[in-house]
Order: structure tokens, then sequence, then C-alpha cells
């Protein structure tokens, strides 16, 4: 019988680097070039890293920043929310990005539309 064992220790070993590796590209300003309904906005995005936990800041240029809510980091995947007031109603966007080699590839979702755009590293 063939043991399992080093095959199991070389995959959570190789999941604890790849979460160490997003949690450690991941502190920082962000920008992202984004097309709208309404034409190109800038976003910007800060990132700070606490083990598994994100925070941060969020702002397409058009209102002052917005915290980011339930952040989360597994792995090279990063999730987060962001509720903004339109009129006195609250809209939620969630948005769901993959971090890898000085960008992340997010899916942006609300409103009922979905979105995608990539985030470049502006500053640590």
């Amino acid at each position: 019988m063939i043991s399992r064992t080093p095959v199991v220790v070389a995959a959570l070993a190789l999941a604890l680097a790849l979460s160490a590796a997003a949690q450690g590209s991941i502190d920082g300003k962000w920008e992202a070039k984004v097309m709208t309904q309404v034409g190109e906005r800038t976003m910007a995005m800060n990132f700070r890293s606490e083990g598994d936990k994100l925070t941060g800041t969020i702002s397409d240029g058009t209102a002052k920043d917005a915290p980011i809510e339930d952040g989360r980091i597994e792995g090279d995947t990063i999730s987060f929310k962001q509720t903004l007031e339109f009129g006195g109603s609250s809209v939620v966007f969630t948005y769901v990005g993959k971090v890898k080699a000085g960008e992340i590839a997010f899916t942006r979702e609300g409103l009922g539309a979905r979105l995608g755009f990539t985030t470049k590293r502006v500053s640590r």
C-alpha cells in the first residue's frame, strides 16, 4: 500500500505558499481603467492584508473612497463587497479577483450587471 501522507503534506504546503504569495503581493495601491455605461472611469483600490482578511478602500473617481467589506484572501483569489448610496438607496457590488504577476483580474457584479477588468499595481 502506498502512503498518501507525502502527497497531502505537499498539497497543504502548496496551498499555504499560494495564500502567502497572494497576501504579500496584494498590499498597496492598484488602478484600472474601467469602461462603464457612462464612459471610462479610473478605479483606484488600496489594499492591506492581515492573514486571510483583506481591508482597504475603493473609488471610481465619482465619489469618496468607500471601505471594502467582507474582504477575504483564499490562495490567489481575493473577494470583497462595496456598498454605495445612490439617491437614498444602497447598492452592493461584489468583487472577485485572481492575483498574478503584478495585476488582478476582477469580476464585479451589481445592479444586475457583470463587469470584468484588470488592475495594475501603482505602489506598495
